[in-house]
């Protein structure tokens, strides 16, 4: 059982009509389905951050962007956390649905469409994520674009981060310690040169 999607951005994409406070470098904070708990490293939240800029967290809400995995201070989840902008220009501003969500029974999904890279009108990111209540994470990508992202899940403490290749699954909360980062190039990772378009990747808890 599912509630009728939530689009964040409806056209055309200004802040009068977003659902966030501002179209550009803000989050908002979204509660799951009655019922449904997400457990991530150790801990149950209803609820979560949703950022305009391609990322996630818990607990705490953030609006910066081009940040280096270290720099993130609360558990959170990446599919490209960069400089994102759905209203950037004219192009943009007229493009449906770049980011919706929808509250489930057993699962929150949050789905991003051609969402544009401040940096780069050309570079626009789809994809998809789908938590469930088990812990596990499930980020579907069609073409991603964005080269100075960060990609990944972290606990917001870095004890213990692995840098790693992509493939198509993960253990996130235990081999891999403290988060597991495939991109993160405002830090000690590469950019993102295309590795991401067409893949599905897993994490397990």
């Amino acid at each position: 059982m599912c509630a009728a999607v939530a689009n964040l951005f409806p056209t055309p994409v200004v802040d009068s009509t977003s659902l966030f406070p501002d179209v550009d470098d803000s989050f908002l904070l979204v509660p799951f389905a009655s019922g449904f708990q997400f457990s991530f490293y150790g801990t149950q939240y209803s609820n979560v951050y949703l950022k305009t800029n391609g990322g996630m967290t818990f607990g705490e809400g953030v609006s910066n962007y081009d940040v280096a995995a270290a720099d993130v201070i609360y558990p959170g989840i990446s599919v490209f956390w960069g400089d994102l902008d759905a209203g950037d220009n004219v192009a943009a501003a007229a493009r449906a649905n770049q980011m919706t969500y929808e509250a489930c029974a057993d699962r929150f999904i949050v789905r991003y469409t051609q969402l544009e890279d401040n940096d780069n009108a050309t570079w626009n990111n789809t994809g998809t994520i789908t938590l469930e209540a088990s812990g596990k994470i499930t980020i579907q990508c069609g073409t991603v674009l964005s080269q100075d992202i960060l990609m990944g899940v972290f606990d917001g403490v870095h004890d213990d981060d692995r840098f790693v290749a992509v493939q198509n699954s993960y253990s996130a909360y235990s081999t891999t310690g403290s988060g597991t980062i495939l991109f993160d190039d405002w830090g000690s990772r590469s950019a993102h040169t295309g590795q991401l378009t067409n893949r599905t990747i897993v994490f397990n808890p």
